[in-house]
């Protein structure tokens, strides 16, 4: 059923048809309704997905059972069934659109905006909106094409018009403005508010504010219906004033647009109409003053300080309790995970099962291991000599590697073993807080300072990205002696690894998409429980000729993997 062959419906008599022969009387039939609506992309990470089963929601690679599949034929991208066919009724309202007899066509191009039905040999039927259509490298045939469905059972207790008949309903349209319209004050400088909302196709919420440049940047929310293909703006002196020619030859195709052309001490009101909707927004009234920068808020440092074998640390000069002291490992300092980053005001998350610490500090994210000696600060690989580790069930940190990559500054007083972080590490120095109580402990012996820990990012076992995977080739000996190659093969499985410590694979081995999180052992990425739930390791390939392959992927079977989309 490929090829752009077409089906002539017959609705009525099919689903007689099959009622009758199922001994299923015509009058017990219900009446026929829409599903919730549902969006999804298909195909969205490469033809590794282009299948999607409206009955299910499953989406997945070539089967049978799919009912919607893309693929890319440059340049146009089309939909296409393996058991069924689709009607293309142009753009039209999507909430309007009932069961339809037609033409229905195994294969239609895939057009944004234009609403499809489709049906298939089961009678179930699908009214579904192209959002959006990405079309893929040339040399990738990766298309992409986000939609809006929703599905029902037909039955034959109803009509069902023919497409070519059916006409959606004309919305009732907006009054006439008045032509004389009464003088309106001054604007003043404050932005307006979110008013009515004129038309559901209609902006709103637009609101405008004068950036570092002088320039009138403005924003607004998107219609609550509709697919706009962009926004136009309009400038007038009056709050009724004719839109007549936009600010731009061509639309903006964000819910934002800078007007370069705007004077300092002018007053203006702002409409902003969406491109094919029809639906325009409220007038805003603006008048362009001076740029003032914001104030930045005045930051009081932290200061925190904890003593060797201590269990009193001070945090602001309030002493707190430890409920295990900081000791060295190592030659470096090592103090409670929890403890160090509320004092620092950071976000703690602490995964038992993969042992992992997660900081989370202003636009800082920190990223550590139990045992392990590499780190991520925002996705880039940190080496430390000292990794956390368990004493007596309680989680240590190196204090020093913590606090500077979280944006602290640390100093050390060797003479007490005291250490004193502050945050903002680019705050002048604290002023002398009380002194800790003391503590008996043994006469210090003479030892160096404790140094910087290194800072230098290493390189990653793996570059982050989309990976396909295919099985390698081989040589194998015959009984004659002869060795021969085989060639390999490639699969539709992909690995998605991405920086922030996390993993998403597409297995056709284990038939599903399994996410996880990732961790770096020994100069490997493992993941962890990854396909058959087994832990597999990652590491770079060495370049042979003849082989492009980016990465190579061991568990229980062997992968290469090609990098087809950096992250």
């Amino acid at each position: 059923m490929r090829g752009g062959s077409s089906i002539r419906m017959a609705t009525a008599a099919m689903l007689a048809l099959v009622l009758v022969l199922t001994g299923i009387p015509v009058s017990a039939a219900t009446a026929f309704t829409w599903s919730e609506t549902k969006t999804v992309p298909v195909g969205d990470t490469g033809m590794m997905e282009p299948g999607l089963s409206f009955q299910t929601g499953r989406l997945g690679a070539w089967s049978l059972d799919n009912d919607l599949e893309v693929e890319q034929n440059l340049p146009d991208v089309y939909l296409t069934s393996p058991r069924g066919g689709f009607l293309d009724l142009g753009e039209v309202p999507f909430d309007q659109v009932p069961p339809l007899d037609g033409d229905y066509k195994e294969k239609v191009p895939a057009v944004a905006g234009h609403v499809y039905l489709y049906i298939n040999q089961d009678l179930l039927m699908a009214k579904f909106q192209v959002v959006r259509v990405a079309k893929g490298p040339a040399q990738m045939s990766l298309p992409t094409v986000t939609l809006q469905y929703a599905t029902g059972v037909l039955n034959a207790s109803q009509e069902v018009p023919d497409a070519s008949t059916w006409k959606p309903t004309e919305p009732t349209p907006n009054p006439a403005p008045n032509p004389a319209p009464t003088p309106t004050p001054a604007p003043t400088p404050a932005p307006a508010g979110c008013g009515a909302q004129p038309h559901a196709t209609a902006p709103t919420c637009v609101k405008a504010e004068v950036n570092a440049q002088g320039q009138v940047v403005l924003t607004w929310t998107a219609p609550a219906q509709g697919a706009p293909k962009g926004y136009y703006v309009y400038r007038g002196s009056t709050a009724s004033f004719a839109l007549e020619t936009p600010l731009s030859d061509f639309p903006a195709m964000t819910a934002s647009f800078t007007d370069l052309t705007a004077k300092t001490g002018a007053s203006y009101y702002y409409v902003v109409v969406a491109v094919d909707g029809g639906g325009r927004s409220e007038a805003l009234a603006f008048t362009v003053t001076p740029y003032t920068p914001p104030t930045p808020p005045s930051v009081t440092p932290k200061v925190i300080r904890f003593t060797r074998d201590s269990f009193a640390a001070y945090v602001d000069g309030a002493q707190k309790s430890l409920d295990v002291a900081p000791q060295l490992i190592g030659e470096r300092m090592m103090v409670p995970l929890r403890f160090l980053g509320e004092a620092l005001g950071a976000t703690i998350e602490f995964d038992g099962a993969t042992s992992r610490i997660t900081y989370t500090l202003g636009d800082r994210k920190l990223i550590l291991w139990v045992d392990m000696p590499e780190a991520l600060l925002n996705g880039e690989t940190k080496k430390m000599d000292v990794p956390p580790t368990l004493v007596n069930n309680r989680t240590l940190i190196p204090l020093r590697f913590v606090s500077e990559n979280l944006g602290a500054s640390v100093a050390f007083d060797s003479a007490t073993w005291t250490a004193t972080i502050t945050y903002p590490g680019d705050t002048a120095a604290p002023q002398p807080g009380p002194a800790p109580a003391p503590v008996p402990q043994p006469e210090p012996q003479p030892q160096p300072e404790p140094q910087p820990e290194p800072e230098q990012p290493v390189s990653a076992p793996v570059p982050f990205g989309l990976y396909s995977l295919r099985v390698p080739g081989g040589t194998y000996p015959l009984s004659n002696g002869v060795i021969v190659a085989g060639p390999g093969a490639p699969t539709t499985s992909w690995i998605l690894v991405s920086s922030d410590g996390t993993y998403l694979w597409n297995s056709t081995w284990d038939g599903k998409a399994i996410e996880g999180t990732w961790r770096l052992q020994d100069g490997l990425l493992i993941i962890e429980h990854g396909q058959e739930g087994k832990d597999w390791a990652m590491d770079r390939t060495v370049p042979a000729q003849g082989v492009d392959d980016d990465v190579n992927l061991y568990g229980s079977t062997h992968y290469y993997g090609e990098l087809v989309a950096p992250e």
